[in-house]
């Protein structure tokens, strides 16, 4: 939903449309590179959109998210899979409403920091 909000200056007036789609919980990503979870200002879907747009800029696609991406926990939070390639690899992101279970993920899985290749001179 958009809004519409008019603005004033001086012998100027306009109206600029205002994004009403502000995340709905708190959501926070697993951070691969580092092997943590930290908070995240997007909700996965903002975060798909924002990569959909320039995501190819970056070689990075990500794959739309289905319904069978997104989990519920017992306790009504939830944990959203993203996959997709960068530069033809493939690559995966995991969002969680709740911090403790993004942590736990790291637990179950065995989530390291990743390091960069031994040819990477960056």
């Amino acid at each position: 939903m958009a809004l519409s909000v008019a603005l004033a200056a001086p012998g100027l007036a306009a109206s600029v449309p205002v994004q009403a789609d502000a995340p709905k919980h708190t959501w926070f990503m697993l951070n691969y590179a580092l092997g943590k979870c930290e908070f995240s200002a997007q909700s996965p879907e903002q975060f798909y959109n924002g990569f959909a747009v320039l995501g190819h800029l970056a070689g990075l696609a990500f794959d739309r998210i289905t319904p069978e991406d997104v989990g519920r926990y017992a306790d009504g939070n939830i944990h959203v899979h993203m996959t997709g390639t960068r530069d033809g690899a493939p690559v995966h992101m995991d969002f969680f409403t709740a911090i403790r279970q993004c942590e736990q993920f790291i637990v179950d899985f065995g989530i390291k920091p990743e390091q960069a290749p031994a040819d990477d001179i960056n």
